[in-house]
């Protein structure tokens, strides 16, 4: 019988990992989250949406945007992905330095591109058969990440297998779980950004509020993709009955 999904216990894993390895969670994410959304943010600027007003002339801007902004859109995506890959190893193996686990997350990078490829083939069929399907199947796959990471697995179809096999009997608790993370996350960053982003439009000059906010923005992104990355883990690690909360108190 497939071992349940206690939300409970997998948030309470989730912060124990965060804890257990703080500092190296922030250096990683501060490097390879934040600065590459700050870049972002800086250098290709907002969309500007002004006199827009149907589909056709949203889909030219949409166009425009990323045909002025694609490479450096494709580099920062790359920069996050070693940083997400390393976050994953991190939490998923135990006592590693920063430098071992960004030199697995290289290691590991070829993999983890694959597996997003064809998870995103797989999902996207499901969609334009119907919308259930698609959240099926991103829900069946949701552990490829994590089980490369942990399990050293190069071959991504395997890691879809064996995703496939640990989400067995818990595709509904996984997917209301991870639905209240981003609900509550989603509410969290709009509630920050209006707190902090309110006050620095109304003090800053218009080019430096601008800035600012892209800080406070990335700032509170990557610490959310932080806690998503460790909320993965610790679904995996419940999972694959790999959690000991032994092992997280002698690293405190």
């Amino acid at each position: 019988m497939a071992q349940k999904l206690d939300f409970s216990d997998a948030w309470s894993e989730a912060l124990a990992l965060i804890s257990a390895h703080k500092e190296a969670a922030l250096a990683i994410a501060g490097v390879f989250l934040f600065l590459p959304q700050v870049a972002l943010g800086y250098f290709a600027g907002q969309m500007d949406t002004a006199g827009i007003e149907t589909s056709d002339q949203m889909m030219t801007m949409y166009e425009n945007w990323f045909a002025a902004n694609g490479l450096l859109l494709f580099i920062g995506t790359l920069v996050s992905l070693i940083g997400s890959i390393a976050l994953y190893v991190i939490f998923l193996r135990g006592q590693q330095t920063i430098g071992e686990a960004l030199a697995t997350a290289v290691k590991l990078f070829i993999p983890f591109l694959l597996l997003g490829i064809l998870t995103a083939i797989a999902v996207g069929i499901g969609f334009i058969l119907l919308i259930i399907p698609g959240i099926y199947l991103a829900i069946k796959f949701t552990l490829g990440g994590t089980v490369i990471a942990a399990e050293d697995v190069k071959n991504p179809i395997e890691a879809m297998k064996r995703s496939w096999q640990l989400t067995k009997g818990n595709s509904l608790r996984i997917f209301f779980f991870l639905l209240i993370i981003f609900i509550v996350g989603i509410i969290a960053l709009a509630a920050i950004g209006a707190v902090i982003g309110i006050p620095i439009s109304l003090l800053l000059p218009a080019e430096a509020a601008l800035f600012a906010n892209n800080l406070v923005s990335s700032v509170t992104s990557s610490i959310f993709s932080v806690v998503l990355a460790a909320v993965y883990a610790a679904i995996y690690r419940q999972l694959a009955g790999r959690f000991d909360q032994r092992e997280l108190e002698e690293t405190f």
